[in-house]
């Protein structure tokens, strides 16, 4: 079974700041976004104190301003869900709070963030070489905008997923990721509801797999809060660390 040297947690959607020009107005567009955000994922997949053979990289934008789990010709663009949402103003061009200007201001400065982003991880997979990437993920029980069918939200509490090509972990290792959390009574979706995990471009082999964990495990989904739930999953999610490693 594969065993990595490290830890690399990649936390891209657990960002609630905005873009300077943007900020006047993030109450809103945060209100807009709190379906897609992974509120607390930041917290709830980092270790407690600090352990070297865990890395944690948290992007500290709202999705709906940088996506940097999007790809340059991602084909969500034409639903306005690429790397910038809605064209820079996540209320809609009809709102018109968000200038073309605002907007053209928002695609440059995307491109600066979203480029560093990728060159931050691509720098740590490059200095760690056997590590294990970890996209760190939650996703509403609910219908958003990303999985309207909420019967397929609702299914699962846990989704695993990965991609088939070298970045795969082998078969006993996604066993034992899926085995961890089954054993804990938690229903499992393998690349179900969402599927494959997050690569980038590095000439070093290394492995990659989602997490993604059901929002109601930990929060209330109408306040935003953390329940109790909270701190019992973040320590099954460390001793999932402890057991891969």
């Amino acid at each position: 079974m594969f065993i990595p040297h490290r830890l690399i947690l990649h936390i891209p959607h657990s960002g609630t700041e905005f873009y300077d020009n943007q900020k006047p107005f993030a109450r809103l567009f945060l209100e807009k976004a709190r379906d897609l955000v992974d509120w607390y994922t930041d917290e709830l997949f980092s270790p407690d104190e600090g352990d070297k053979r865990i890395l944690p990289v948290v992007f500290p934008l709202c999705r709906t301003a940088c996506d940097v789990e999007r790809m340059t010709d991602d084909p969500l663009e034409e639903k306005n869900l690429g790397i910038i949402y809605d064209g820079g103003n996540p209320l809609g061009d009809r709102s018109g709070i968000v200038s073309t200007g605002d907007r053209n201001y928002a695609q440059v400065r995307r491109y600066d963030e979203y480029v560093g982003h990728h060159h931050r991880m691509e720098n740590l997979i490059l200095s760690n070489s056997g590590s294990l990437v970890i996209d760190c993920h939650s996703f509403s029980s609910g219908p958003t905008l990303l999985l309207p069918d909420s019967g397929a939200a609702s299914k699962y509490d846990i989704c695993i997923g990965f991609n088939e090509d070298r970045t795969r972990p082998d078969d006993k290792f996604i066993g034992t990721v899926c085995s961890h959390f089954e054993a804990l009574g938690y229903k499992v979706g393998v690349n179900e509801p969402f599927s494959n995990s997050k690569t980038f471009s590095t000439p070093v082999i290394y492995k990659s797999i989602m997490i993604e964990v059901n929002k109601r495990l930990y929060m209330d989904e109408e306040t935003l809060e953390k329940t109790e739930g909270f701190r019992i999953l973040h320590r099954q999610i460390l001793d999932l660390y402890e057991k891969i490693l």
